[in-house]
């Protein structure tokens, strides 16, 4: 029993290897994209006390409430340069491992709001971007940040959990102060020569203070401003008091989160998925798909090249039948062609074509056997065009097949 031809299966077909390099090209542009973005994902859920944090220590609520009062805001990662609008006011929110000179570095040309730091945040296990109060900061720890400011800054903490009752002590400040507050725990006011006191406590202390002959202002406790804090609508009145008092002019108030370590650092690959170069990238990719697509359907060696004039009975033919269709002389080859195709046809079934005989066996061949060669050689002398030189020629070859057959 003789075997058919082998077939040797792919183990992989076609369709699926360029499925494959297609979602591998996909995923390497999505993980460079993220890559680039990433900060910007990863910063919204880090709970610390920083403009862009949701905890209860965090100043996203306080960024909301402006907004909604009608003071536009702007979170700037070292980035924004202030150059397409001066801000109002700059707010400053520092953490325990800044140091005082860190602190002063960020000079700015509006005023400064300088939020003070109070507690130890611990995150939470089982909530992620929400933090657990594990104690405050030593005291001494906070005043170390205004020591390049006045080395005669102090902390001064209450203990308990009290509703403060405050003051002001600037003449003439339009700052709304209300008579009760909601509780707050371990109170935090700052206490030096070189800062004037605008908003106190009774028990000691400043809660807002201005360094003398300067724009920079100290909000000593940050309860006052926190998610926590601006549960309490007299305490959110006072914040946005406080904002409109301390700004100069109709800009935005810009939160700086660069000392919270949320800088923004230039970067090349964020710049290719980012306008102008945008299109470039796209441009690129698509570069890059075609050459992929090029290299995936080439298959094999390249050819070489042949000679510039080519040699032998093929090369002749070619040039001929490239001359005759130049000259457009065609047509003019139709009745020629059938008297060809006759010839061919006698010589198959053994005939010579000029013998008396080689009429009659064609008529024999011929009855009742589709077309006959005469209409044929009628229609060869009246092709007058390319497309019915094609036509007939493909009538006379059907007829050389049947005649041939038939005998």
């Amino acid at each position: 029993m003789s075997m058919g031809p082998s077939r040797t299966a792919h183990i992989i077909s076609l369709r699926l290897v360029l499925g494959l390099v297609a979602a591998s090209m996909l995923s390497l542009i999505a993980f460079f994209a993220l890559l680039a973005y990433a900060p910007d994902f990863r910063d919204e859920t880090y709970g610390g006390a920083h403009a862009l944090s949701k905890s209860a220590i965090g100043f996203a609520a306080l960024r909301d409430l402006l907004r909604e009062a009608g003071i536009p805001t702007v979170v700037d990662r070292g980035a924004l340069n202030h150059g397409f609008a001066v801000p109002a006011l700059t707010v400053l929110t520092p953490e325990l491992d800044n140091s005082s000179d860190q602190v002063r570095a960020h000079e700015y040309l509006e005023p400064r709001l300088l939020i003070l730091p109070k507690w130890l945040p611990v995150g939470d296990p089982l909530q992620r971007g929400r933090v657990v109060k594990a104690g405050t900061i030593d005291a001494a720890s906070v005043a170390a940040l205004l020591k390049s400011f006045s080395a005669t800054s102090s902390i001064l903490r209450t203990r308990g959990d009290k509703p403060p009752e405050l003051s002001l002590a600037w003449p003439g400040a339009r700052l709304f102060v209300p008579a009760r507050l909601a509780d707050i725990d371990s109170l935090q006011t700052l206490r030096g020569r070189d800062w004037q006191p605008i908003i106190v406590s009774a028990r000691g202390g400043a809660l807002l203070a201005r360094l003398k002959s300067s724009d920079l202002y100290v909000l000593a406790d940050p309860d006052l401003m926190n998610t926590h804090g601006l549960r309490d609508v007299a305490t959110a009145a006072m914040a946005v008091s406080i904002v409109r008092f301390v700004g100069i002019g109709s800009g935005p108030v810009a939160f700086d989160v660069t000392l919270n370590g949320l800088r923004r650092s230039p970067s090349l690959l964020r710049d290719v998925f980012a306008p102008p170069f945008l299109g470039a990238t796209f441009c690129a990719i698509f570069a890059a798909a075609v050459l992929a697509y090029h290299a995936v359907v080439r298959f094999g060696s390249p050819l070489r090249g042949g000679r510039a004039i080519a040699l032998g009975k093929r090369a002749l033919v070619d040039n001929t039948a490239d001359l005759i269709r130049m000259m457009q002389r065609e047509p003019q080859m139709a009745v020629r062609y059938a008297v060809a195709t006759r010839n061919m046809a006698l010589d198959a079934l053994g005939a010579r074509r000029d013998s008396k005989d080689a009429d009659a066996l064609i008529d024999a061949l011929e009855r009742g056997n589709g077309v006959r060669f005469a209409e044929l050689l009628n229609d060869a002398g009246r092709a007058d065009t390319r497309s019915r030189l094609l036509d007939t020629a493909s009538e006379l070859f059907r007829w050389r097949k049947r005649i041939t057959h038939a005998a």
